[in-house]
């Protein structure tokens, strides 16, 4: 019995303790949450937050939102916020005792009606414009939609040794949003306390959930802070890629993540450039950093990921590993150009223009005898004149002696010097703003170059989601037959996708010759199903053998090139590999004009949409490589075209992702279908991205992909000619097709051309 009493007595002890915590924290968080807002306008959380408690609770909530209120002053808008909440309280205290008052409907319901209410009254007493009232119906709407979250966090036992749901989940890292964006305009000698919140937050969630974590709590993090203020548009940049980058490395412990993630956020910044404002901010977030490792791991372990089996885990993990590190070798590479450019730039500091002849005037006048006449006793004078000098310089670039004769008020007795001085210094003015724009330029690449290593990262994150549990058993059998063909492998990975197709990444420890149709008939034999030929991927010294099951297409390839002239070099280039995920993919790019800056511009185009394809990544991330990549290359303007396909070998659905190349043709069946774009070369102007337009092919269906140079043929010749050759091999076409632009065009209208032809074959296996 005593025992038992005991127990009991424990239970209550604990319980007790439970129920303090969260008063504690509920007072607390609705003091918080009052003091928040999106963009200055919206306030709709204490309201929200109190409507999502129960009755007990919410007198507290009430208590806590009023004062937090009155704490930052009284104005109309708190006024109306704690009128919204004493309607809420009273709508609760009547319908208390109704058994649907505590479902979650009706809650939101209580929230939207209560601010509707006094927004409304407002509008009639206080006379507000229509602008105002959009806002107001829009915090109605918002107070009543995050009710719902809250009370779903209010229901949901922290306590219990259960994992969350994704609703619960969800709600909860909502609710930590509101309570970090209530705390952005919260500082204490300089450090933002929602800044080292919300960093805590993420790299806890970075750590416990890996790059899937790190991503989606970045990009959650940039939100909030974009919905605080519009300004930290450069911090939410570095927010999301440090965030993404340090959970790669979580795995290596918590020092190691917090010091990647202030390694990358230092590069970061200084490409973005550096400010009084921007280093504040850096050291918030190295506070965070900081606070985060001395938290107790058992303090979040409630928030962990259940994991059903180790092993499996661990096979994954190290599949992430391997992926993960060979696409950061790619990355490396690409970025060596952005990092050389950025290294060259000095700071420079744009000079105020009254800085023309400020320094002319300290330098010239200082030991002048008639200084004490012109700034002691004409002080206004001397000046104005300066400043219609100022004004000449603007307009016509130089000033003039005649300038300075149509000044009757002005005289100087070193007029030559003055003059000499004054258009030197507008010189370097004038060098000193080309190199600030230019500078802003580098910035704004430099931005692009890191939004697409984000973008990049998160789709070889996506992918490897979708993969399932790898296949031990395969893995073994594939590292045995490795080991009698006598070639040594670092790993070996065997996944299945979600059609049953085994796709297989084995690693290699060094570069040996490769019997690629022994390797293709042995894997066949030893798992039971028929594989195609091995894709080797090799970036620096790692070296990926890729491995997928035969496709229900095979196809056959041809191509044909002429330059512009018979002892020039083509500016087209074009790059034709298979992925290892059984993709086909053909890169036809057209460099700005013909000739060698032609031909660089194509060719480079082409080179790093095929390293990046063969890395992993996507088509979207890749073509703000290609972009940004064009525009740093060279001062001068560099463009190049992208015509890009990729064919599904395994349901023949063809893909075109076209930026300002010319039309390309496809024969499917009896029809003859045009494929055209809108869209700008690469190059140009940032943002640009691809046309996409989508075929599903069958047996015996063509493509035909053509450069600028077959744009001046007739498109009705063209037409006919494509369809009596589609029965030839595809070699054969190419170089019919391009015979027939050399003759039928006229000498003002040449121009490079390329023609490249894809034929689809059903497989016979």
């Amino acid at each position: 019995m005593k025992v038992e009493a005991v127990k009991a007595k424990e239970v209550k002890t604990k319980y007790m303790k439970a129920k303090v915590i969260k008063i504690i924290f509920t007072a607390f968080a609705s003091f918080v949450f009052s003091r928040g807002s999106v963009v200055g306008v919206l306030n709709p959380f204490a309201v929200a937050f109190t409507a999502g408690q129960p009755f007990n609770l919410a007198i507290i909530t009430y208590i806590g939102s009023v004062l937090g209120f009155l704490t930052m002053g009284i104005n109309t808008e708190r006024i109306l916020s704690v009128l919204m909440l004493t309607v809420l309280m009273a709508i609760k205290f009547i319908f208390k005792s109704v058994k649907f008052s505590d479902t979650k409907a009706f809650t939101c319901a209580s929230a939207f009606f209560a601010s509707l209410v006094v927004n409304i009254g407002g509008f009639m007493i206080l006379d507000f414009g229509v602008t105002d009232m959009v806002i107001r119906i829009c915090e109605t709407v918002l107070t009543g939609g995050l009710t719902y979250f809250v009370k779903v966090c209010a229901e949901t036992d922290y306590f219990a040794k259960k994992p969350f749901n994704r609703l619960q989940m969800s709600s909860l890292v909502i609710l930590l949003m509101i309570f970090s964006l209530s705390l952005f305009n919260i500082s204490f000698s300089g450090f933002n306390i929602g800044i080292i919140f919300s960093l805590i937050l993420v790299l806890t969630a970075g750590f416990h959930y890996n790059i899937t974590g790190g991503a989606i709590s970045g990009i959650l993090f940039a939100v909030t802070i974009l919905s605080y203020d519009t300004s930290y548009i450069y911090l939410s940049m570095v927010i999301i890629i440090a965030s993404l980058i340090s959970s790669i490395f979580s795995p290596l412990g918590k020092i190691v993540q917090a010091g990647t993630f202030l390694s990358v956020s230092v590069f970061s910044i200084l490409i973005v450039g550096v400010d009084i404002n921007m280093l504040f901010n850096f050291l918030s977030l190295a506070a965070g950093a900081g606070l985060y490792l001395v938290i107790p791991r058992s303090v979040t372990k409630a928030f962990e990921p259940s994991i059903p089996n180790k092993n499996n885990d661990t096979d994954i993990k190290m599949n992430v590993e391997q992926r993960l590190s060979f696409a950061s070798e790619t990355i490396k590479d690409l970025q060596a150009s952005l990092q050389k450019v950025s290294g060259r730039m000095n700071d420079i500091t744009e000079k105020p223009l009254t800085s023309l002849y400020n320094s002319t005037v300290n330098n010239l006048c200082k030991n002048c005898g008639m200084r004490i006449f012109c700034w002691d006793d004409n002080y206004n004078s001397t000046a104005d004149s300066f400043y219609k000098m100022v004004d000449i310089m603007k307009k016509n670039g130089s000033v003039t002696k005649d300038d300075l004769a149509e000044d009757k008020k002005f005289s100087c007795a070193k007029e030559d010097e003055l003059l000499k001085r004054l258009n030197k210094s507008y010189g370097e003015y004038k060098a000193n703003q080309a190199n600030k724009r230019r500078l802003h330029q580098i910035q704004s690449l430099a931005i692009e170059q890191l939004s697409g290593v984000s973008q990049m990262l998160m789709e070889v994150s996506e992918e490897i989601s979708l993969m399932k549990e790898n296949d031990d058993e395969s893995a073994q059998k594939v590292r045995e037959l490795f080991d009698y063909l006598e070639i040594s492998v670092t790993g070996v990975f065997c996944t299945k996708n979600q059609f049953d197709r085994m796709e297989i990444d084995i690693y290699l420890s060094s570069q040996t010759e490769l019997d690629l149709e022994e390797i293709q008939a042995e894997l066949s034999l030893s798992l039971q199903r028929s594989f195609a030929l091995p894709i080797i991927s090799q970036v620096n010294s790692k070296i990926r053998m890729s491995v997928f099951e035969k496709a229900n297409y095979t196809l056959s390839f041809g191509v044909c090139q002429s330059a512009y002239s018979d002892k020039g070099t083509s500016g087209d280039s074009y790059e034709y590999f298979i992925d290892n995920k059984g993709n086909a993919f053909l890169v036809l790019s057209d460099g700005m004009g013909t000739g060698k800056r032609a031909a660089l511009d194509s060719k480079m185009t082409c080179s790093i949409i095929l390293k990046l394809i063969k890395a992993g990544f996507g088509l979207s991330s890749i073509i703000k490589f290609v972009n940004s990549s064009l525009q740093i290359k060279s001062s001068d303007e560099s463009l190049s075209t992208i015509d890009l396909s990729k064919l599904d070998l395994y349901t023949g659905q063809i893909d075109f992702y076209k930026a300002g190349s010319a039309v390309s043709y496809l024969i499917m069946g009896d029809n003859f279908v045009r494929v055209n774009t809108d869209s700008l070369p690469v190059g140009i102007l940032q943002g640009i991205d691809f046309d996409k337009h989508s075929f599903i092919l069958k047996d015996s269906d063509m493509v035909v992909m053509l450069s600028d140079g077959l744009c001046c043929v007739d498109e009705q010749l063209l037409k006919r000619a494509i369809i009596s050759f589609k029965n030839l091999p595809p070699q054969i076409i190419a170089q019919n097709l391009c015979e027939i632009a050399k003759r039928f065009s006229k000498e003002e209208d040449k121009d490079d051309i390329t023609v490249a032809i894809l034929k689809v074959k059903e497989s016979k296996i």
